[in-house]
């Protein structure tokens, strides 16, 4: 559609954009074409304190070919406290437009990359107490052709364990409704079977930790309601420390022209949410980073930048993201017509 040079655009000479061509001036090597068809079937067969969940899913490209995704699920509730799960499923990911085609210097494009597939185990054990509900999960993921820098690279795999608790009190200081609020822990193993050497720029074979997953993980919300019109809602992060994606150049074992590895450190982050409702208006104030927490978390993409800035490299996102030490008040208003 035609070429203007950036130094030809400024604020006393604004030059029209170039016209566009429309999709049939394009040439066919600039165009891709897909077609994709899916069908979905669910049954449920409840039977005693048993239920049977059997699902299949299946899709047609015309590019990636036809892939059948089954999904069963069993649950068993033990007593009137007590139930038990067995989950099993498939899926898949089509690769995104910008990997298969939207190549540019700094990013790489690859028009034969292959879906990643996803295979997943879990049991599940709910317990409920009263007030208080108990979820407990052990859980295995294993992803094949997995998608990174513009390649399928091998294996990765999940394993781990969540804890989930969600109560409700009726002991309340401020007001005669019920407080109430949740609880999550969640430990996770990843690994993966490929990593990238940032020296040579390629990857290898060779299992290690996935990187930019905090292996431990903990979230705290309670919502405590102060009187008829004011609400108030706490909650807080906490992120275990994280070892870096292998294509992240300050990871030390995957660059071997580094000494000293890098992280993504440990953080807690808290935000407050309060709200006054008045018929049909509502007010609130909401306070992100109560604590002013200082934060790094792990770059996006390939994070190339690495933190040698005594000469130009060719990283374009940063390694780690730094993350704004204040709080940030936002007023919300609403009106109900």
């Amino acid at each position: 559609s035609g070429v203007v040079h950036v130094d030809d655009y400024s604020s006393d000479n604004l030059i029209p954009p170039p016209y566009l061509l429309s999709d049939y001036g394009l040439e066919d090597n600039n165009r891709s074409d897909t077609r994709d068809l899916g069908l979905f079937a669910q049954a449920i067969y409840a039977f005693g304190q048993s239920q049977l969940i059997l699902g299949l899913r299946t899709d047609d490209n015309s590019i990636y070919g036809r892939k059948t995704s089954p999904r069963i699920g069993y649950n068993y509730q033990i007593n009137d406290e007590l139930t038990i799960k067995f989950l099993y499923g498939e899926a898949f990911q089509e690769p995104a437009a910008k990997e298969l085609y939207g190549g540019w210097n700094g990013r790489l494009s690859n028009p034969s990359l292959k879906p990643e597939e996803v295979h997943n185990k879990e049991i599940l054990l709910m317990y409920q107490q009263g007030s208080w509900l108990h979820e407990m999960s052990l859980f295995n993921a294993a992803y094949h052709d997995v998608i990174a820098g513009s390649l399928n690279v091998g294996e990765r795999s999940i394993r781990g364990i969540d804890y989930r608790l969600r109560f409700r009190t009726h002991y309340n200081p401020f007001y005669e409704k019920a407080i109430t609020g949740s609880f999550y822990y969640s430990y996770l193993r990843a690994r993966a079977s490929h990593q990238y050497n940032n020296v040579s720029g390629e990857w290898q074979h060779l299992e290690a930790q996935q990187g930019d997953v905090a292996p431990h993980k903990i979230n705290f919300a309670v919502n405590i309601p102060i009187s008829e019109k004011w609400n108030l809602n706490f909650t807080a992060n906490w992120y275990d420390k994280r070892q870096l994606f292998s294509e992240n150049p300050l990871r030390a074992d995957s660059n071997p022209a580094r000494t000293q590895d890098r992280t993504a450190p440990s953080f807690v982050k808290a935000d407050m949410f309060i709200k006054g409702q008045w018929q049909k208006l509502s007010i609130g104030i909401k306070v992100e980073n109560l604590f002013k927490a200082n934060y790094l978390v792990p770059g996006v993409e390939s994070a190339s930048s690495g933190d040698d800035f005594s000469s130009d490299g060719d990283g374009f996102q940063n390694s780690l993201i730094p993350q704004v030490k204040s709080r940030t008040l936002t007023l919300v208003m609403g009106y109900r017509f």
